[in-house]
């Protein structure tokens, strides 16, 4: 689904929407969800189930989400 077909969304809300505004609960709340499918799909794909990047390394796709939170 396109941005455009979500009527109840603003083009300036980025890509996580209003998730943005949450509390701490609730941020708290989304990053284990998302922690949670990140690891079973790395796990299915015989992967360590955590893969934190060296300093300096790129941000893996957790911390990104994470920070897109902040």
């Amino acid at each position: 689904m396109s941005r455009e077909r979500l009527p109840n969304r603003r083009r300036s809300d980025g890509p996580l929407g209003t998730w943005r505004n949450a509390d701490d609960d609730k941020r708290f709340q989304i990053l284990s969800i998302v922690n949670a499918a990140i690891v079973s799909l790395r796990e299915r794909h015989k992967l360590p189930p955590f893969d934190d990047p060296l300093p300096g390394a790129p941000l893996n796709a957790f911390l990104v989400i994470r920070e897109l939170l902040r």
